[in-house]
């Protein structure tokens, strides 16, 4: 493994709605000419900005913010971790995850009203936040001035869901965290036009059929979470999962690429648990996961092999 390349925290969120066919999940396709993950359906997110950990953030949220277990090692990394997750939603969709103070839920002023009563001037918000030449603390209060009264972020709604570490192998290498929450009534997603240029919202057996048939590219992570989120497509949905994951031990995946691959397949990834996963391999150094945690994951998948141009996912 290269430490010489630095793991770097980021976030991403899967955004879900009950569709009439049961879960749906909000995809979102990189633009072609991106130098990490070009052309593939991803949920949208992206690193943690030093920025994310402003000591101004801490009141920010509409709840005491309380952390997820095992989200990171501290509250103030945990915390920075929440606000780049609420952070790169907005900047990729325009979908922000909060209300106005002294609202619940969908009562009082509408935050889908007023960033459709001046898109451009949002739009500049979103492209400035992801450039990083404005703050959060900053887009908040021009948010308070056009509400009349503070906005709050909705840190309750993103639900801990799973976390994978780019392998050593590869040139870029994220430590991510993938939370779960429900697209807020009323706000259109609006893709940024820049890193992501089409977005769609998928069951997820539809997104692994479309990714079979050669119509959307996927990363191994995101095939894996679409199968197990196959489980809630026709059985509770949102709610359900968002239940399930009340109580669920998130144990971090690092893939290994297996050496002696088998006749036929490209490329074997392993996942934890699996029969050949190397676990004193593992640099829980650099990949900061606690040794010894295996993956417990509802779908049973323990490896991901290369075909003929397909990742396919195979269980132990």
């Amino acid at each position: 493994m290269d430490e010489a390349v630095k793991v770097r925290d980021a976030a991403t969120v899967m955004l879900m709605r009950d569709g009439g066919s049961g879960l749906e999940v909000l995809l979102m396709r990189r633009h072609s000419g991106h130098a990490f993950m070009a052309d593939r359906w991803v949920f949208p997110g992206g690193r943690v900005d030093a920025r994310d950990g402003d000591a101004a953030l801490k009141e920010a949220f509409s709840q005491p913010f309380e952390a997820a277990a095992g989200l990171a090692e501290d509250e103030d990394a945990a915390r920075a971790l929440t606000i780049a997750a609420l952070r790169e939603v907005f900047e990729e969709t325009g979908v922000l995850l909060a209300q106005p103070e002294g609202t619940a839920g969908e009562d009082g002023p509408r935050l889908s009203a007023i960033f459709e009563a001046d898109r451009e001037r949002w739009q500049g918000w979103r492209q400035k936040l992801d450039e990083g030449s404005v703050s959060m603390v900053a887009f908040l209060d021009a948010l308070k001035e056009a509400c009349g009264r503070p906005v709050r972020l909705n840190a309750s709604g993103l639900h801990y869901y799973a976390r994978w570490i780019t392998p050593g192998f590869e040139s870029r290498r994220y430590d991510t965290r993938f939370f779960v929450a429900r697209a807020p009534a009323g706000q259109a997603v609006r893709v940024d036009a820049r890193e992501l240029v089409e977005s769609r919202w998928f069951g997820p057996e539809e997104a692994i059929v479309a990714y079979r048939r050669g119509e959307i590219l996927l990363a191994p992570p995101t095939l894996c979470v679409l199968e197990d989120l196959q489980h809630f497509q026709k059985s509770g949905g949102v709610d359900a999962l968002v239940a399930e994951l009340e109580h669920a031990s998130i144990d971090p995946i690092l893939p290994q690429l297996l050496e002696d691959v088998p006749e036929g397949d490209e490329a074997v990834l392993l996942l934890p648990g699996d029969a050949a996963y190397r676990e004193e391999r593992v640099d829980v150094d650099v990949a900061r996961c606690p040794p010894g945690r295996t993956l417990r994951e509802r779908s049973g998948v323990t490896r991901v092999v290369r075909r003929s141009g397909l990742w396919w996912t195979e269980r132990g």
